[in-house]
């Protein structure tokens, strides 16, 4: 199984760097696709040095201005399926969602399509 984390940016220089490391310590996670717009607040210039020092397993798509959430998705999820992923992960920037999840979340996607949020679905086990 390839499982690839889709994180969309706006304005996360705070967390970035502290999530990113967290993701990818998780068991399953191949790599991360962060897709950054434009952040004023550096967030692209953190993403960049991550990816300095993980080239083979982050990678990073800058668009030019806010353009939205669910497109940030979609670039998200077509480099994913570029990369040669059977899973992807979505995840928000914030810490709303804790990358502890992500094993759990990638056991219930062998025998469901579709695993939501852990606060709502039970993957415990």
């Amino acid at each position: 199984m390839r499982a690839i984390v889709v994180l969309p940016t706006y304005n996360e220089a705070g967390n970035i760097r502290s999530l990113t490391t967290q993701v990818l310590k998780q068991e399953g996670v191949n790599a991360v696709v962060i897709v950054d717009d434009s952040s004023p607040d550096g967030t692209g210039e953190i993403v960049d040095e991550i990816h300095c020092l993980h080239p083979k397993r982050v990678k990073v798509i800058h668009r030019t201005g806010k353009l939205g959430l669910g497109t940030a998705y979609v670039a998200g999820f077509r480099r994913a399926l570029e990369l040669g992923t059977d899973r992807i992960i979505t995840m928000d920037a914030d810490f709303s969602h804790r990358p502890g999840y992500i094993p759990g979340m990638l056991t219930v996607s062998k025998t469901y399509q579709l695993v939501p949020h852990q606060d709502d679905f039970d993957i415990s086990g």
